[in-house]
């Protein structure tokens, strides 16, 4: 029963993660509120139009973390070359469709899957990830910056796995493809 409890704890601190990064909380809506609004996308499936192809790539991503991380995942099919400071900008930033109800977080422990529109010149990648407390949302750190070019490093098709861990020295992230 006690390990009961703490699972409850961790995963209100979750949701407390997920209202603070969000500014959304529990409660009813004002009237003449209108929801968000949808993509008609299932939940970890990415039909983007903006990146054609008739191939994807699967990409996953781990947390073997007693964290919460927060994944940064970034694709594009513009022209950046190799420049991660390029990737990693604003507007190639996905969430839809990753981590606890679409926000781009992972509970400890987890795992998501999405699937991406794949064709020449797609480049995808992680910003290192932000690892937080998961009762406080604190940052307790933040991994290694990853990515990956298809063609040079993967072909459509194939499967992307990004793994988030500790080590004895901090955070960090892999990158593995098959």
């Amino acid at each position: 029963m006690k390990h009961r409890a703490i699972c409850v704890c961790g995963l209100a601190g979750v949701f407390a993660i997920i209202a603070a990064l969000t500014g959304c909380a529990a409660g009813p809506a004002p009237e003449g509120a209108q929801g968000p609004p949808t993509n008609g996308n299932t939940p970890g499936e990415n039909t983007n139009s903006s990146l054609p192809g008739d191939a994807s790539v699967l990409v996953r991503f781990v947390n073997e973390t007693n964290s919460v991380v927060e994944v940064q995942f970034h694709a594009t099919l513009d022209d950046i070359g190799s420049s991660e400071e390029s990737l990693f900008a604003p507007q190639y930033l996905v969430i839809d469709g990753i981590g606890v109800a679409g926000t781009g977080l992972l509970i400890p422990r987890s795992a998501d899957t999405i699937e991406w529109h794949c064709s020449d010149g797609l480049v995808i990648g992680v910003a290192g990830g932000r690892f937080l407390d998961p009762d406080s949302g604190a940052e307790l750190g933040t991994g290694t910056p990853r990515m990956v070019q298809q063609g040079l490093v993967f072909d459509c098709g194939a499967t992307i796995t990004f793994t988030y861990q500790e080590t004895g020295y901090g955070y960090t992230v892999s990158v593995s493809h098959e």
